[in-house]
């Protein structure tokens, strides 16, 4: 009997979901960086500003896909359910933080 291996749904969940979530911690480093450093760059006309908001899109795109991947690498029998769950964490906690990031926005606002 062959040994139980990860599917490559759930590889691949666990990798977009880390992914993203180093996406979306690296852009908010960097927003931060950038209003304390060099505060004349915070504005919505700046290129600088609508990247990092591109790339915090991308986080949420790259968990919402995550959040699929491991859903589909849980159920699929046969298989090892580590790294589904891990990447299944990972999303739920991405998506989470996305949206705590927003609902704080507009509260300040």
């Amino acid at each position: 009997m062959e040994p139980q291996r990860h599917s490559r749904l759930a590889v691949a969940a666990f990798v977009s979901s880390l992914v993203g979530v180093l996406t979306l911690v690296g852009t908010f480093a960097a927003s931060a960086y950038i209003g304390s450093h060099h505060p004349q760059l915070v504005n919505q006309q700046s290129p600088v500003m609508m990247v990092l908001g591109l790339l915090m899109l991308v986080a949420l795109l790259l968990g919402l896909l995550a959040l699929g991947l491991a859903i589909a690498g849980l159920v699929k029998a046969g298989h090892k359910k580590g790294l589904a769950l891990a990447g299944l964490v990972l999303a739920l906690l991405l998506i989470g933080g996305f949206a705590t990031l927003i609902l704080l926005g507009l509260a300040a606002a």
